[in-house]
Parts: C-alpha cells; structure tokens; sequence
C-alpha cells in the first residue's frame, strides 16, 4: 500500500539555491564554508574564521576522518548511514582539500 503523500528528496541537495547548471548541463552543487561546514559538524567560530594552513590542515584532517567513519556506516548497512550527509562530506572535503591547496601553492 503507498502512502498519499509525496516522498521528500535530500533537504540541502534539492534546494535549488544550492544547486546550479555549468555549461555543460550538469548540475553541481555549490559550497560556502561558513554556511554547509557547520551543519556537517560542530566547530567553533575561531575555528570556522581559521584561513591559515595550519587550520586548514587540520580541518581537512578532521573532515577525512569524518569521511572515513560515514564510509564504515554505509558498507556496513547501519541505519545511522545518510547518503546526503555523505555527499555533503565528501564536496566539503574536495572544496577544502582544494583550498589548502591554493593556500599552500600561493604561499611558495
């Protein structure tokens, strides 16, 4: 038997002021720090506002052992496993990693 209402899709992923269509067509998801990094774990303001390498090092370490765990719950079938949560994760780490990246080849 279904049920009469409609399922929800992932709340962040499907809004549409998070998504945005590249000249190819293909819809990728735009990152602002200060907006997605708090809701995918808890940090502090100073932590947050930290653009130095040393922040950012240790922020991309913490979101890879983050990724690291979301990784176990989902190949392990648990019911705290979240696909967008996932997601999100892993476009954080991919936007940071390329940060510190940036940070690190203009500081040479």
């Amino acid at each position: 038997m279904r049920s009469s209402q409609p399922r929800r899709a992932a709340a962040t992923l499907s809004r549409p002021e998070t998504r945005r269509r590249s000249t190819t067509g293909v819809v990728r998801h735009d990152y602002d720090r200060a907006r997605d990094l708090p809701r995918l774990l808890p940090l502090w303001p100073e932590v947050l506002a930290d653009q130095s390498i040393a922040g950012r090092t240790a922020l991309v370490a913490r979101l890879r052992n983050l990724l690291r765990r979301e990784r176990v719950r989902g190949v392990n079938g648990e019911w705290s496993y979240d696909l967008a949560r996932h997601r999100q994760l892993v476009v954080a780490f991919r936007a940071e990693t390329a940060a510190l990246r940036r940070v690190q080849w203009r500081d040479r």
